[in-house]
């Protein structure tokens, strides 16, 4: 095969794996398929403007909130649309929390919530809980990134101070019924860790969470050992856990993540490589602009 064939294929399974995963198109179609018009949209994440940008595109006029990072900035109509730091919180992303918290209130039990959910929102919507500060949070961003722990662990670190994360953002919104649309960037596509799962229970064991705690001495912040002592005591007010009521009002829909964009990959090589669905692609977890330089250098 000559080479200007292998970049045509290269290029090829590249697009398959890019459109199988963008925002905008995966948002769109998923908006076909929903029986109710939202009456609220609340978008999240690093492709939370696309996304919400999607959904009106189809035609829905519902008010909402839009929080992003710098990058994926984009005013949409009828939205108040938040930039916020990522990957370490900032006073802004304080702002759009306490956004996020009063338009979640202020639901009601006709209320039909959209929420469109993607990576980032661990840090864009850090929404300290009692007796934590934004300071605190960030020192505790900083630690975790220099902890060497994958985007799981670091996640159950996160949901225990936050006023969002680990299903929380659903119980503030009860009684509205919940509709999320969620894009994965994280290996496994486990959803909890997706934005560290505002509407979706927490299913790692705290005494896991303790443990890595412990083992990584994260307690010497002294955010952190406060945090231990409230458990301890019983005051902390903790994740959501499977059954718990609030999460009865919700319905989940994955709508893109690595595993489908590798199969696109995958079949579109398969059309130029007999061998290309015995493929072994490994996962790669990381900043992904420090995983694109390096396997551009390979």
């Amino acid at each position: 095969m000559p080479l200007s064939s292998w970049h045509a294929a290269a290029r090829a399974a590249f697009t398959g794996a890019l459109e199988a995963g963008h925002p905008r198109a995966v948002t769109t179609q998923a908006m076909a398929r929903l029986d109710d018009a939202p009456t609220y949209i609340i978008a999240i994440g690093k492709a939370a403007a696309a996304m919400a940008q999607a959904v009106r595109d189809t035609g829905c006029t519902a008010p909402g909130i839009v929080v992003t990072h710098d990058e994926g900035f984009a005013e949409i109509d009828n939205m108040r649309c938040f930039a916020s730091a990522h990957p370490v919180p900032d006073a802004r992303g304080l702002a759009a929390s306490e956004a996020v918290i009063r338009a979640a209130n202020e639901l009601g039990a006709d209320d039909h919530l959209l929420l469109l959910i993607s990576g980032g929102g661990s840090a864009l919507l850090p929404a300290p809980t009692d007796g934590v500060t934004l300071e605190d949070k960030m020192a505790l961003n900083a630690a975790l990134l220099a902890s060497g722990l994958d985007i799981h662990a670091m996640n159950a670190v996160r949901r225990l101070f936050s006023r969002l994360k680990g299903g929380r953002l659903a119980r503030l919104a009860v009684p509205a019924r919940i509709t999320q649309f969620l894009l994965s960037d994280v290996p496994g596509d486990r959803l909890e860790s997706i934005a560290s799962g505002p509407a979706v229970c927490d299913p790692v064991p705290l005494e896991q969470v303790l443990v890595m705690i412990a083992d990584h001495a994260l307690d010497r912040l002294d955010v952190v050992a406060r945090m231990v002592a409230r458990i301890a005591e019983g005051t902390a007010d903790l994740p959501l856990r499977e059954g718990d009521p609030a999460l009865r009002l919700v319905d989940t829909h994955l709508l893109a993540s690595n595993d489908l964009c590798r199969t696109a990959a995958t079949t579109s090589l398969a059309a130029h490589f007999a061998d290309a669905a015995r493929l072994d692609l490994p996962d790669l977890a990381g900043d992904a602009a420090t995983l694109a330089r390096s396997l551009a250098r390979s």
